[in-house]
């Protein structure tokens, strides 16, 4: 009896173990709501929903990418356009080059809220955010726990970012970062509602970050009676 019990709830490991599995390996945005990038995955309504020029007085932006309106035409520098380039699922819009003082692109500082979806520090990373990978772009990152203020900023290089084979304006694709909540100091279960982020100088001595948009990744429900199989 014990063995037969024992070979039952090994099968239904197996098949829970199986249904997790396809369930990351195949997701489909029509099927689960879901919108697989690269590697990771993200409920539809997982990515940014607010976008905000932060620079401390300096102004100047351009977007940029397909699919842009008259929101950008009239006048680039404006709070919908940067909606229009970094909210929501937008990977052909974009900022172009920001920071880039050879330019006279000087806003290189912007805020991403989430309302949606907020973050949650879970095991692993917690926010992925996407650049149009023009050149070698760095970036540095700051989180705000929610009814916090924000962490210190912190760096994370050019070499750490992946192409995710998402177009963002042909030829070129959008090249991704996962984000640790873990690594500002974010105790595990604390909700982070915004995003701050700064584009780095890179080889040539001047930023140039093409931001397009960011995301919460999205987590597959765990709890699944665990606890029953073991009775």
């Amino acid at each position: 009896m014990k063995t037969t019990r024992f070979l039952t709830n090994i099968s239904i490991m197996f098949v829970i173990f199986a249904m997790l599995s396809f369930q990351v390996a195949s997701p489909t945005k029509a099927e689960t709501n879901t919108i697989p990038i690269g590697p990771w995955i993200f409920d539809e309504n997982a990515f940014a929903d607010e976008a905000t020029d932060v620079s401390s007085g300096q102004t100047g932006f351009r977007a940029g990418g397909d699919g842009l309106t008259l929101a950008c035409d009239n006048d680039p520098t404006t709070e919908a356009c940067l909606d229009e380039a970094l909210t929501g699922f937008s990977p052909e819009t974009f900022l172009e080059n920001v920071g880039n003082y050879t330019e006279d692109n000087h806003s290189n500082r912007f805020q991403l809220d989430f309302t949606d979806i907020k973050a949650e520090n879970n095991i692993g990373p917690d926010i992925v955010f996407l650049d149009c990978h023009f050149g070698n772009n760095s970036y540095e990152f700051a989180v705000r726990p929610e009814g916090e203020i924000f962490t210190d900023f912190m760096t994370y290089d050019a070499s750490v970012f992946q192409n995710t084979d998402l177009s963002c304006d042909a030829p070129f694709d959008n090249w991704g970062v996962a984000i640790d909540l873990s690594d500002f100091g974010i105790s595990s279960g604390v909700i982070v509602d915004a995003l701050q982020f700064r584009s780095l100088p890179g080889p040539n001595g001047y930023p140039e970050g093409d931001p397009t948009m960011a995301g919460v990744l999205y987590s597959l429900p765990m709890a699944i009676f665990l606890p029953a199989v073991f009775r």
